[in-house]
């Protein structure tokens, strides 16, 4: 037997044909609440040189009153590319551990 997926299948069959997903990756159950704010790129930088790295920070923010667990992830896209490409791509995620009401700085460097 012999299964051929193709290129797009899974969550990026569901973003090229633009399908809601119920419980998409990362969903989970908490008993708190994440608050992401002040997404950047250091170099705040619209197009990156070939070579150069991608460098973005963010705030989180536990908004809830229990202390909690949040993965934070990273998704890189090419909106104008003339090559047919998924719609976004996973290029980073950082598990953190977060008290009531605190502050972390995630970052990603991305070749």
């Amino acid at each position: 037997m012999e299964i051929d997926y193709g290129y797009y299948h899974g969550y990026t069959l569901f973003d090229k044909k633009n399908i809601p997903v119920d419980y998409p990756f990362g969903f989970g159950l908490s008993y708190t609440s994440f608050t992401p704010s002040s997404v950047r790129s250091i170099k705040n930088a619209v197009k990156i040189a070939d070579g150069d790295p991608l460098k973005v920070e963010l705030t989180v923010d536990n908004t809830g009153a229990y202390s909690g667990t949040e993965v934070i992830q990273l998704y890189i896209g090419f909106p104008e590319s003339p090559v047919d490409r998924r719609e976004k791509l996973l290029r980073g995620f950082r598990k953190i551990f977060l008290q009531p009401g605190e502050r972390k700085a995630v970052s990603f460097t991305v070749p």
